[in-house]
């Protein structure tokens, strides 16, 4: 088999290559080292269009490095929105930090399951989108404190006593579908 025969194979079965897409929007993080560290460029930091996850250690930063990137989201004529599952967002240090807290430039929910969360997301990014609100290159940033409280709607349906050891992999179960209903908004600036 030559190259040309094996090229028109992968053409016939995954009908040709996707075409891979680069970063052009950037959110600095507030901190030089991880941008650099992030992105390799000391003011470029988390990249737009891309779920990023961060984990560490409880009081370690990560909302404030979250509130760096809405700040900088909005900085750059975008929006923010924050699903709060742990309840423990405090306004008072965003505003202190940077961030532009009126209603319109950002929005702070309490949603009760990660289906919720998700959908509401994704609402709120179509919705700003499709009618134009913000300037198609201005990013949108979703931020989800955290992965580990939202809880599946099947596993809140339940009692303790009626959950099994399969529930465990609901959440997972749900994460997993978060890559294609994201899939739509990756040709626009979210992260």
């Amino acid at each position: 088999m030559s190259t040309k025969d094996a090229a028109a194979a992968i053409d016939e079965i995954f009908g040709g290559e996707p075409e891979t897409r680069g970063v052009n929007v950037w959110l600095d993080t507030g901190y030089p080292p991880l941008n650099e560290a992030l992105s390799g460029d000391p003011f470029k930091g988390l990249p737009c269009g891309r779920i990023v996850q961060m984990y560490g250690d409880s009081s370690s930063g990560k909302t404030l490095i979250s509130t760096e990137a809405m700040s900088a989201a909005q900085r750059q004529g975008g929006l923010a929105l924050f699903m709060d599952h742990e309840r423990s967002f405090m306004k008072h240090l965003a505003e202190e930090n940077g961030l532009d807290t009126r209603k319109g430039y950002f929005s702070l929910q309490f949603p009760d399951t990660f289906e919720e969360s998700i959908t509401k997301a994704i609402k709120w990014s179509h919705y700003i989108r499709d009618n134009e609100i913000i300037s198609p290159d201005a990013p949108l940033i979703v931020v989800y404190d955290s992965l580990a409280s939202m809880v599946p709607r099947q596993k809140l349906d339940k009692d303790a006593d009626e959950l099994k050891m399969n529930d465990s992999l609901a959440l997972a179960k749900c994460c997993s579908s978060v890559s294609h209903h994201s899939r739509s908004m990756r040709k626009r600036p979210t992260v």
